[in-house]
């Protein structure tokens, strides 16, 4: 009798495994390739991997813009006009540095124009030092990562069994039904916002808010700011060198193929910036930052253009913010036209 039920529940085991196994193989091709079936490809959920694919299909690409939801601000149409080029977006929400450094390896491979990479630093990228599931969990682009950017098997083995990737193959198939499909235009730009502020901003970089419009922004930065303390910067006591060494790695390749690369620091808005000073190690690690990118103005193919000072970072009242971190494409403007000089 113990023998028949643990045949029973090893056979029924495997079969549900055999299933899942392949219900998410069969959705998501793009996972570890086992299959190898595109028939869903188009419907995907991941846009990580749709502009990484999108990529192949852009022409005549010179410049490259890299970053997190912040760099949304900085548009194609505005690079193009600044910089009498043509440009492409990879704009990626809580984008870190090993899910940056695999589109820089794409447009490096793809863009045989390349010439110049628009890269919007973010402070919180050197407390992320290993790759987005999305990025890493993915055949094609996670073995563009160095493996001291990649997640832990256990982690990949959590990723996997997450019913959440259930749901999503499942939803794959309702998006087919209905021929949904994430949007990217020939420079990488996507129709929906990842800013999810319904904060409008000024006209004019220099603009104050008045009370009613500067009550509205302060929900946005103290609930940020939580955020911030709470997830996004916590425990962060030092830069990353993992996020160094892959600094250095993005360095290297665009200096051997002779690419220009513009370092833009990312500001924060004077009131979230001064909620973030209340972490203990902020102002010292925070200091480093700037210095550490600042420092990288001193090699030839480099320019660095740092917003940490500007008139709308250190406003208290100032309308170019959508929160404590996304500002207006105005305010972005103001930077890319720095990189002219």
């Amino acid at each position: 009798m113990d023998k028949r039920f643990f045949r029973i529940f090893l056979f029924s085991f495997l079969a549900l495994t055999f299933l899942y196994v392949g219900i998410i193989e069969f959705f998501n091709p793009h996972l570890t390739g086992i299959f190898n079936y595109r028939g869903f490809e188009k419907w995907t959920t991941n846009i990580e991997y749709v502009k990484y694919r999108s990529m192949e299909k852009a022409e005549g690409v010179e410049t490259l813009i890299v970053g997190s939801s912040t760099s949304e601000a900085y548009h194609p149409s505005d690079v193009d006009k600044l910089y009498s080029t043509r440009s492409y977006v990879t704009s990626l929400g809580g984008a870190d540095t090993p899910s940056r450094t695999v589109f820089i390896k794409k447009a490096i491979k793809e863009f045989k124009n390349l010439k110049r990479i628009i890269y919007i630093a973010d402070f919180f990228e050197f407390n992320k030092y290993v790759a987005k599931p999305q990025v890493a969990f993915n055949i094609e682009m996670g073995q563009e990562l160095p493996s001291y950017a990649k997640p832990s098997l256990l982690k990949f083995i959590r990723y996997y069994l997450n019913h959440q990737l259930l749901e999503d193959s499942f939803n794959i198939v309702k998006r087919k039904k209905k021929n949904k499909q994430i949007e990217v235009g020939s420079n990488g730009a996507t129709s929906r916002s990842m800013v999810l502020s319904s904060v409008q901003v000024e006209k004019g970089i220099n603009n104050q808010l008045d009370d009613k419009k500067m009550g509205q922004l302060m929900e946005y930065i103290i609930e940020n700011s939580i955020t911030y303390k709470t997830s996004v910067l916590n425990n962060f006591e030092q830069l990353n060198p993992t996020v160094i060494k892959l600094y250095e790695e993005i360095l290297d390749m665009a200096k051997n193929k002779e690419i220009e690369i513009i370092f833009i620091l990312s500001p924060y808005h004077y009131e979230f910036k001064k909620r973030l000073k209340e972490i203990p190690s902020f102002n010292e690690t925070y200091a480093k930052w700037t210095s550490l990118l600042e420092g990288y103005d001193k090699m030839g193919h480099v320019k660095v253009i740092s917003g940490v000072n500007e008139i709308f970072s250190t406003t208290e009242r100032s309308g170019a913010w959508r929160d404590g971190i996304h500002y207006s494409r105005e305010a972005a403007f103001h930077l890319l036209k720095q990189g002219l000089d």
